[in-house]
């Protein structure tokens, strides 16, 4: 037997002779070959006859019959081509048609890791994947085909943790997650609402414990997940209410408003506080509860500069904290340790950076009243729950202290929420900037506005938010090289530019005061306009709603912050013509290396060019014996990029432009 398209050899065996032949249909029929060896390729059964004879007459005839097995034909299907399941599931992988003595089922590759044999197979993938079947049989025949199962998250579902109530408490809530019309509550003595939520009713139940199944569908992959909570109805039950207030830390006279308040345990329920910060739960006598506030929003509620200023005199030692609350609310992002990171978490949320806030562990923190610290200079650790076991009696003091995180020195959070707690004016001078009040450039040309130190005298810390009219001018960078205060781009925050508003503040590293003198170069803004009309002032303004201007000396004595705008003349820095000779711009503008300043003067005289940083620095200074008419120096220089002023010095008078260096 051989299969589909293979051959065989008929040999005669023995003996020696003249002649061998071979036939088909009979020995002496159709002759096929000759030799006692003989390669045959049938296509179908067939019977060979081999004849021998030698010199002397005799022969003889032997037959052999070869059947021809065709080759079976391989499978050209799986029964699942690509398809889809929920996590969880199951999928039958089959091969259809086709026989065979192999089947085999790979991940990776046809080959590679093995899963299984048989040409039915049931997987159960936790992770979408390609399964890859291979069939071969004894002819050497064989195909791989593949298909690939994508597996779909199931919805993720959480019910309230189980709990307790009394027979008489009448309908509680039930509120699944995700609560939306395609989530069901099942159960006895439930009512489902259709939206995600049920009413239970516990009358009659008395006794037994209800398990309340929520089902919820995710129609975008219709897979399907479930949550259970068990409720004990507790028979013949005596309720005892648990009442509390939240209280400020700074003035517990006064107490903190929309604040959640949990109650968790043997009941699932929650309250808000109002203006008045009280809460009050009906609970059943004999059950355990965890009672726990909670309050998000309002990051910015009374935290100013002077809470970056106090944390950093906490870190350098020079006044540092005490309190226990003080301690809580300095350690920001809530890793049990105050560090100058606080402070930064801190400084930047006030510029209104968006990556600050959520490194606000959380926006109010909350600790029972009544707990002592064990160590007021380490409170780690401290609780921010009641735990109430075996309920026997009314609790009127269940009460916690409300702490604004970040809030730290002097105390400026509102509690109420209602209105910001401005902070008392201790000092009668305010901080100010002085401003050179300049018209704005042409349309499409930069303009610089540097700011100098006006009155500036024993200050430890300051913030401020600048307006400026957006339909007139755009802000392009803020240039702080050579800052009295050695600003950097950290001090700034730019994230609402397109709005028109900019924020700035500084705190001295060490909580120190420190003092400019009058005109200091601090920072430069540079602008580009888009309008040609008014002075700096027309467009630049202070704007409280942005933050609120303030400045603190180091004991947190609170003083105003102003804008001065000095008026005085100033050299236009595009082409000037004075007294007959002209400072052109320098080519190219901007430049890297290399750039040519043209001038011209009226007579052939000896001259300076000087070059100044945007803080008045000299850099370079250039002398050349000019000629009548025009003249041009050939600029090479690696300066740092940023912007420059370039002043032409003659006997016919100064000139100023500006260049800037990539």
């Amino acid at each position: 037997t051989i299969c589909e398209g293979g051959s065989a050899v008929l040999s005669y065996t023995g003996g020696s002779g003249d002649a061998f032949g071979w036939y088909t249909s009979s020995c002496g029929g159709t002759l096929v070959g000759t030799g006692n060896n003989f390669s045959v390729s049938p296509t179908t059964t067939t019977t060979y006859y081999g004849r021998w004879e030698n010199s002397c007459g005799n022969s003889t005839c032997e037959e052999v019959t070869i059947i021809v097995n065709p080759l079976p034909v391989a499978p050209t299907s799986v029964s699942a081509t690509d398809v889809t399941i929920c996590e969880g599931g199951s999928m039958e992988l089959t091969y259809i048609g086709g026989s065979g003595e192999t089947f085999e089922w790979y991940t990776s590759s046809c080959g590679g890791t093995s899963v299984g044999t048989g040409n039915n197979l049931s997987v159960s993938p936790t992770t979408t994947t390609t399964y890859y079947g291979r069939w071969e049989n004894s002819c050497g025949n064989s195909a791989c085909e593949t298909v690939t199962i994508t597996v779909n998250p199931l919805p993720v579902v959480i019910c309230p943790p189980n709990f307790s109530i009394c027979e008489i408490d009448g309908i509680q809530d039930l509120i699944g997650n995700p609560a939306d019309a395609n989530g069901i509550w099942t159960g006895m003595g439930i009512n489902d609402n259709g939206d995600g939520t049920a009413d239970f009713d516990p009358s009659g139940l008395g006794g037994s414990i209800v398990t309340a199944t929520y089902t919820y569908t995710d129609i975008i992959n219709d897979c399907i997940n479930s949550c259970t909570v068990d409720i004990t109805i507790i028979a013949d039950c005596v309720d005892n209410t648990v009442s509390g207030t939240i209280l400020w830390v700074y003035d517990q006279s006064q107490t903190v408003n929309n604040v959640a308040v949990e109650v968790s345990g043997d009941a699932n329920l929650s309250q808000t506080t109002g203006p008045d910060g009280t809460f009050e739960f009906t609970l059943a006598q004999g059950g355990d509860f965890t009672i726990t506030p909670e309050k998000t929003g309002g990051t910015l509620n009374g935290v100013d500069i002077a809470d970056v200023q106090a944390i950093q005199q906490h870190v350098t030692f020079l006044n540092p904290f005490t309190d226990p609350y003080q301690l809580i609310a300095a350690d920001v992002n809530a890793d049990g340790v105050i560090s100058t990171f606080d402070a930064a978490i801190v400084g930047q949320f006030i510029l209104g950076n968006p990556a600050a806030e959520p490194l606000f562990a959380e926006s109010w923190r909350f600790v029972p009243a009544d707990y002592i610290f064990s160590d007021p200079e380490n409170p780690w650790g401290y609780p921010q729950s009641i735990e109430i076991n075996d309920l026997q009696a009314d609790i009127d003091d269940a009460d916690f202290i409300g702490i604004k995180v970040g809030d730290v020195a002097p105390f400026n959070a509102d509690p109420s929420d209602f209105m910001p707690n401005t902070p008392t004016r201790d000092l009668l001078d305010n901080l100010s900037w002085r401003i050179t009040d300049s018209q704005w450039a042409a349309p499409g040309e930069l303009l610089e506005v540097k700011v100098k130190s006006g009155y500036f005298q024993n200050f430890a810390s300051w913030q401020m938010g600048l307006q400026f009219d957006a339909s007139a001018v755009e802000l392009v960078e803020v240039l702080t090289d050579d800052s009295a205060l050695n600003l950097g781009s950290g001090n700034f925050g730019t994230y609402s530019a397109e709005k028109g508003e900019l924020r700035a503040l500084w705190s001295n590293s060490t909580g120190k005061n420190i003092s400019l003198a009058e005109d200091d170069y601090v920072f430069t803004l540079v602008f580009r306009s888009l309008t040609h009309e008014g002075k700096i002032s027309d467009y630049l303004w202070l704007e409280d709603a942005i933050i609120p201007a303030r400045a603190y000396n180091q004991d947190f004595q609170l003083s105003g912050v102003e804008l001065e705008f000095v008026e005085e003349e100033v050299v236009s820095v595009t082409d000037t013509q004075v007294d007959g000779f002209r400072l052109l711009q320098n080519r190219p503008n901007p430049f890297s290396h290399t750039t040519v300043i043209g001038f011209e003067i009226p007579h052939s005289a000896s001259i300076v060019l000087q070059i100044t940083d945007i803080s008045g620095k000299l850099v370079e200074r250039i002398e050349k014996d000019a000629t009548t008419g025009y003249n041009e120096i050939r600029l090479d220089t690696e300066l740092p990029s940023g912007m420059y002023f370039y002043e032409l010095i003659t006997p016919y008078g100064s000139l100023v432009s500006r260049m800037i260096v990539e």
